[in-house]
């Protein structure tokens, strides 16, 4: 085989042009570009909008990179408090023929950092989480739920679980569980 084909449902790669087994970036834009891709359900799997709240300062770069200099094709009065008018003076091929490589770039890299950290991070908090909840879950008859959010509070404030949620949950959860709770956590780190 010397070039990409459908076949079927499937699509038949040289390994020439594969990307490599490791390369999980390499893999999910070969996918972007060769397979159908539902973009609004890998928008909702790839938590990117965290990525870009860590990186706020590129973020508004990117969106600059574009916006400053349209902003001088536009005439803008104040009228009155919360009241302006705009008036475009330019030409509107700077809307249609734009150069969007500055976020298409930042928009890659935040890719990049959610598939090789914040994926990863959630995979392992998720990992801390069943094992805590499960080791407790045998030990405790506590409601589901209770239980539930203590581990995840747990898990959250690093080993403690506050004084201001151990009288929130004094009714449904007996004392020696919170302790007990805390001591999970400290073993499964």
């Amino acid at each position: 085989m010397t070039r990409i084909e459908k076949i079927g449902n499937a699509l038949a790669v040289p390994q020439s042009l594969a990307p490599d087994a490791e390369d999980v970036l390499g893999h999910v834009l070969f996918a972007l570009k060769h397979e159908d891709i539902n973009l609004t359900v890998l928008a909702q799997a790839l938590p990117v909008s965290v990525a870009m709240k860590r990186q706020e300062r590129q973020y508004l770069e990117a969106l600059q990179a574009f916006s400053r200099p349209a902003r001088d094709f536009w005439k803008v009065r104040w009228i009155d408090y919360g009241q302006y008018d705009f008036i475009f003076q330019g030409h509107e091929t700077i809307y249609r023929y734009w150069d969007a490589t500055p976020s298409v770039v930042l928009t890659l890299k935040m890719a990049q950092l959610t598939l090789e950290e914040e994926l990863q991070k959630e995979t392992t908090f998720l990992e801390r989480y069943d094992t805590n909840y499960r080791c407790l879950d045998e030990r405790f008859d506590v409601r589901g739920s209770d239980l539930t959010q203590l581990v995840m509070m747990c898990l959250s404030n690093s080993r403690k679980i506050s004084g201001n949620r151990r009288k929130q949950y004094r009714y449904t959860v007996p004392e020696h569980v919170f302790d007990y709770i805390e001591e999970v956590y400290r073993r499964v780190m």
